[in-house]
């Protein structure tokens, strides 16, 4: 078998039967071999004989010339093994080498063979054509349909016999029998050229998607893999967008190309993993390649289904190749692989923008009229395009054809099939289509000009009016029919409210303070499903889930995100948002005194860790990951409830006759102030534990290499510091109170601000003042000041 010549050339230009014969004889040997090496490769690979798979992996990445040799045309059939030393013993053309494996596919000839058109006088020829559609038969020999001469031959003779024909027409008629029956036999012939020439490329593909999975690295190193990956992709393309190209085929290519693809965004992603031998996506190779797969959608049918998958596949993993990856330990070497990044991420929308909306209405058009799978792919790529589009072309035309205001319609149409969803526990078709299109709009909310586009296609107004949302399984519409809560049930549930969440945090977020009435719709919106998010505060009584914590985290972030902020602008006159609707006032007092009660509980280490010694473990999975998992949500609750009260000091200011001040210095709500002052400690003791945490992961962080995986406590860090500078700050803000209304300032100082706390904060400082310190840092330095300045200046 290695001696077995791969290079046979194969072509069907000639019109000679005996040699058509023995091309289709060569091209069904060619796909028994190729079929032979990929069984071989894979039971090699698998019986670990490595000297033999090296063999078969040598011979197919050897390289020979590009041009290829012809078959001799002659009269006589010869013998397999005479053509093949003919070929031989041809002398080559002096041209460039290229691998076998390509060479292959490049002189596999998958053009469509088309037998002249019929021709006929006395016959009615649509007549015909349905006859011989009629008399057509599954070929025994190979998966497809012919035509069945003989039978056909029988019908014609038959209706002749009963045919009144004059003799002077006779033989007019026979020669038009011959006719017909030659042309039946030229389409025997077609489709069976088309059925080997199909069966040779899957072969083919067969062959390479077995040495690609197979071969290890030190068989099939980096360096020979990229770019022979990107050289089949290459004339896989050229093959695919030829004009006489054969239909079946097409879906085959396709599949191959996504194969290749996500080889080729494999080895992308390994580059993290060992940088020395990374491979890069140059824009020069990739130009062509995507405008390739573009014409090659552009061009092809709707009804091809298979193939539009795979593109779309392909699309989502060049996509992904294109995401930018830099390590910041990096130096010199950020700067030359950012600017290339930039630069084919610049290259890529030019290539999209350059093929007007059609190429848009493709898109969306199959992420609302095609097949499920479509559908959601056609949702990522939208998603993926929006994300490198900075000049939002995308996100405008698809705005203007009216697509954004039918995603948002057609989500409030599927609340019916997710209230469903949510009473049986069951996890249907309906809600992945959901989630593709809550993934979009995230995607969308992320621009600039996304939570004004969001807001004109009446999302908030969408979501407001969404009935599963009141259907949490603990409290809501499910409690009076099953009284015992159905796991399924709060599964599906938080599958489907947790997306939802983030996707208003992500407005709330982009819009930030600018949009005040954005602001004013996000809290109409909580007050609309308030009992839902009333019940969610208040469920840290019950025992603790991973669930239970992910949605107290999204939540309280929600809500001093929106209502804190809707409490502000409502305290001063603004032109841009409503402040008479009483409703919202009552909510937000309401949401306040929750938010500052739950300060003790998820702001004092010791509350914490007594929560997390009572998480619940979900079974299959470790319990260091979930407590892990828990912390974090813990730490974003605390961050929360702490940006609120923020928030409500700032607007209040130094008022000491104001509620929220007096909540704030005194968490015991059924105790008023005393003449003795407040105590002051829940707010000291967050800020010390806060800051021994911080020196923790500080310490952790700068003296270890935090991988991928270790992406959780880089946001601890960050979550830690944004909790060390609103704990600071609310020290801060309540000594200023504290000391021009009370009289026992310097008593309480020495009490709760001892050495060991100004220590800690010292470290702090140290360690925060590297170039590499997070934003927060500066501000925790000048509150800092501000505070040992005021101490200062009282004691």
């Amino acid at each position: 078998m290695l001696y077995f010549p791969l290079n046979v050339s194969i072509s069907l230009a000639s019109s000679s039967a005996a040699e058509s014969h023995l091309e289709l004889s060569l091209q069904h040997q060619q796909s028994w071999l190729l079929r032979m090496v990929a069984l071989e490769l894979h039971i090699t690979t698998k019986k670990q004989q490595r000297s033999h798979t090296q063999k078969l992996t040598n011979l197919l990445l050897s390289e020979e010339k590009e041009t290829p040799a012809q078959i001799p045309a002659r009269t006589d059939v010869k013998s397999f093994r005479a053509v093949e030393e003919e070929v031989i013993l041809q002398p080559s053309v002096p041209g460039k080498t290229v691998k076998k494996l390509s060479a292959i596919l490049k002189q596999m000839d998958i053009s469509d063979v088309i037998p002249p058109p019929l021709e006929l006088n006395y016959f009615n020829q649509e007549q015909i054509l349905t006859l011989i559609q009629q008399h057509q038969a599954k070929s025994d020999l190979m998966e497809m349909r012919v035509i069945d001469i003989k039978s056909l031959h029988k019908f014609i003779n038959k209706e002749m016999a009963m045919a009144n024909i004059g003799l002077s027409q006779r033989q007019n008629v026979l020669d038009e029998m011959r006719l017909i029956l030659s042309f039946a036999l030229e389409q025997n012939q077609a489709r069976e050229q088309t059925e080997v020439k199909k069966s040779l490329f899957e072969s083919w593909h067969q062959m390479t998607d077995t040495m690609l999975l197979s071969c290890q690295e030190e068989l099939l190193p980096k360096e020979i893999k990229f770019p022979l990956l990107l050289e089949l992709a290459t004339i896989i393309l050229e093959k695919a967008l030829s004009r006489n190209i054969i239909i079946e085929v097409i879906p085959a290519l396709s599949s191959s190309l996504l194969t290749i693809f996500s080889h080729l965004a494999y080895l992308h992603k390994q580059n993290d993993i060992d940088p020395s031998k990374s491979v890069h996506l140059d824009t020069p190779l990739m130009k062509p390649l995507l405008t390739s797969i573009l014409d090659l959608l552009s061009y092809i049918d709707k009804s091809v289904q298979s193939t539009r998958i795979n593109l779309y596949g392909v699309l989502l993993y060049y996509f992904q190749m294109c995401r930018r990856q830099v390590d910041e330990g990096e130096s010199q070497d950020i700067y030359m692989r950012e600017s290339r990044i930039t630069t084919l991420e610049s290259m890529t929308m030019s290539l999209f923008n350059s093929y007007g909306d059609s190429l848009i209405e493709i898109v969306c058009r199959d992420a609302f009229d095609s097949t499920n799978i479509i559908q959601n792919l056609s949702f990522s790529l939208l998603e993926q395009i929006i994300l490198f589009d900075g000049d939002v072309h995308w996100l405008k035309t698809i705005n203007i054809l009216g697509y954004l205001r039918y995603i948002v319609d057609s989500i409030w149409k599927q609340d019916n099939q997710l209230v469903t969803c949510v009473r049986h526990g069951r996890t249907t078709l309906e809600l992945y289509f959901y989630e593709a299109k809550i993934s979009f709009l995230t995607r969308v909310a992320m621009c600039i000009k996304g939570p004004e586009l969001l807001s004109q296609a009446n999302l908030f107004y969408t979501i407001s009016n969404m009935s599963f949302i009141d259907l949490r399984p603990e409290v809501g519409v499910l409690q009076p029919v099953s009284p015992v809560v159905n796991s399924k049930s709060v599964q599906t549930y938080s599958q489907l409210l947790f997306p939802l969440l983030r996707l208003i945090l992500t407005v709330l977020s982009t819009a930030a303070k600018r949009h005040y009435n954005i602001i004013f719709q996000v809290t109409k919106l909580v007050n609309s499903h308030s009992e839902i998010i009333f019940s969610i505060l208040g469920s840290h009584s019950n025992t603790p889930t991973l669930e239970r914590l992910q949605e107290m985290s999204l939540v309280s972030s929600l809500l001093s995100l929106s209502c804190a902020h809707y409490m502000q602008q409502a305290s001063v006159t603004n032109p841009d948002i409503e402040t008479t609707s009483e409703p919202l006032k009552v909510l937000c007092l309401r949401v306040q005194r929750l938010m500052l009660n739950m300060l003790p509980i998820y702001c004092f280490k010791s509350n914490t860790s007594n929560l997390l010694k009572q998480l619940a473990i979900p079974e299959g999975r470790e319990a260091e990951t979930v407590k892990r998992e828990a912390t974090l949500f813990t730490l974003q609750i605390a961050n929360s409830i702490l940006r609120y009260a923020v928030v409500t000091m700032n607007r209040d200011g130094l008022d000491m006759d104001i509620t929220t001040p007096k909540i704030l210095f005194n968490i015991d709500f059924t105790s008023p102030i005393g003449s003795s002052g407040p105590g002051m400690s829940p707010i000291i003791h967050t800020s010390a534990l806060s800051i021994g945490s911080l020196l923790q992961i500080i310490n952790d962080y700068t003296t270890t290499i935090i991988q991928e995986s270790d992406k959780l406590s880089k946001l601890e860090l960050s979550l830690i510091t944004r909790i060390i500078e609103s704990s600071l700050y609310l020290l801060w803000r309540h000594l200023v109170v504290y000391q021009s209304k009370l009289s026992k300032f310097k008593q309480d100082l020495q009490c709760h601000l001892t050495d060991d706390f100004f220590n800690q904060l010292q470290q702090v400082e140290d360690k925060i003042s590297d170039p590499s310190a997070p934003p927060q840092a500066r501000f925790i330095d000048t509150t800092v000041q501000n505070i040992k300045k005021l101490i200062l200046q009282k004691t």
